[in-house]
C-alpha cells in the first residue's frame, strides 16, 4: 500500500511539473496588447528597414534601437532584438524579450518589423550588426523553437539587470545570452554558463553613473528595476552595470573581428557593425532628433 501512494505522489508531481511548464511557455511567448501606429513615417522606415535587411542576404541579423533617450548616460540605444527571415512566412520577424506592463515579468515576442519601430521609440535610429554565418544557423533553429527560445528566459524581469547574475534578466541579456549558446550550445546550455561564456570573450557591459536620489524613487516607484543583484561596492560608487543595445552591439562586432583573426576592414568581415538612420517621429516634450527623408544612409562605424 505504502508502495502504491509514494508511485501515486509521483504521477502527481510529474504531471504538477508538466502542467507548470505548459504554462511557463505560454508566458514565455505572450503577445499581449500591442497598438501600431501606421503613420506615414513608420510605414515608410519599416519598408526601408526591410529593404536594408533583404539587402544584406543574411537570415538572423541584430537590429538595436533608441527606445529611451540614454545619451545622459553615454548610451545610444537601448534595446537590442533579432531579426529572423522566417522562411516559412517569407518575411522578416522581430523576437526580442518585453516588459510589456514595466513590471517584474517579461515575455519573448515575435513582431513585425512594423511593430518593432512602433513602439512609442525616442528616435528611429536603428543599428544593426551582423552575425557570423554559423552562429546564424544556430541562432535560427533557436528561435524557430518555442522551447529553445525560451531555455535562457528568465520571467524576473529588471531593466538594469546585472550581467553576471541570474537573479534577474533583461532584453538585452536574454538577447546575449542566447548568442553565447548559438556560438557554444555545449558548454552554454544555462545562464550561469552562458554569462561566463561572456565574461570570458571580454564582454564589456554598459556603466552608467546614478544619482542616490534615482536610485531611492525607483526602488520605490518602479517596479521594473532592482537593485539587490547588483554589487555593493559599485552601487557605493554610485554606478551601475547593465546590459545595453550598445554593449550589445559593441560585443558582437569585437566577437566576430576575434574569430577572424582581428580583421576590422569591413570588406573582409561582412558581418561587421553598420550603421543606418530612419525618419525620426515627432516626439512632444522631448528633444527632437536628426530627421531623414532621404535614402537610407549605411556606413561602417
Amino acid at each position: 500500500m505504502g508502495k502504491l501512494i509514494e508511485m501515486t505522489k509521483l504521477v502527481l508531481y510529474a504531471a504538477a511539473g508538466a502542467a507548470g511548464y505548459r504554462s511557463y511557455l505560454r508566458h514565455c511567448r505572450e503577445q499581449g496588447e500591442f497598438t501600431v501606429k501606421t503613420t506615414p513615417d513608420m510605414l515608410r522606415a519599416a519598408h526601408q528597414l526591410k529593404g536594408w535587411l533583404d539587402g544584406t542576404g543574411q537570415t538572423v541579423v541584430v537590429l538595436a534601437r533608441r527606445g529611451q533617450n540614454l545619451q545622459r548616460h553615454g548610451v545610444t540605444y537601448s534595446h537590442a532584438a533579432y531579426a529572423l527571415f522566417d522562411e516559412e512566412v517569407q518575411a522578416w520577424r522581430v523576437h526580442h524579450l518585453l516588459n510589456p506592463q514595466a513590471w517584474k515579468k517579461s515575455a519573448i515576442q515575435v513582431h513585425s518589423l512594423l511593430e518593432f519601430l512602433s513602439d512609442n521609440l525616442y528616435a528611429l535610429d536603428v543599428a544593426a550588426v551582423i552575425p557570423e554565418p554559423a552562429i546564424q544557423l544556430n541562432l535560427y533553429a533557436i528561435l524557430k523553437s518555442e522551447v529553445k527560445r525560451c531555455a535562457l528566459h528568465h520571467p524576473r524581469y529588471s531593466a538594469i539587470a546585472y550581467p553576471y547574475c541570474t537573479r534577474y534578466q533583461n532584453s538585452n541579456g536574454w538577447l546575449l545570452e542566447n548568442f553565447a549558446f548559438a556560438a557554444d550550445r555545449a558548454a552554454n546550455a544555462t545562464r550561469a554558463q552562458a554569462q561566463a561564456w561572456l565574461q570570458a570573450h571580454s564582454y564589456a557591459p554598459s556603466v552608467i553613473e546614478v544619482n542616490p536620489l534615482t536610485v531611492a524613487r525607483a526602488k520605490l516607484f518602479w517596479e521594473n528595476m532592482e537593485f539587490d543583484d547588483h554589487p555593493p561596492h559599485l552601487l557605493q560608487d554610485n554606478k551601475v552595470t547593465l546590459h545595453t543595445g550598445d554593449s550589445v552591439l559593441a560585443f558582437i562586432r569585437s566577437y566576430a573581428s576575434q574569430k577572424s583573426g582581428g580583421d576590422s576592414n569591413p570588406d573582409h568581415v561582412p558581418w561587421c557593425h553598420q550603421l543606418f538612420e530612419l525618419p525620426s517621429p515627432p516626439h512632444s516634450g522631448k528633444a527632437t532628433s536628426r530627421k531623414s527623408k532621404g535614402p537610407m544612409n549605411v556606413k561602417f562605424i
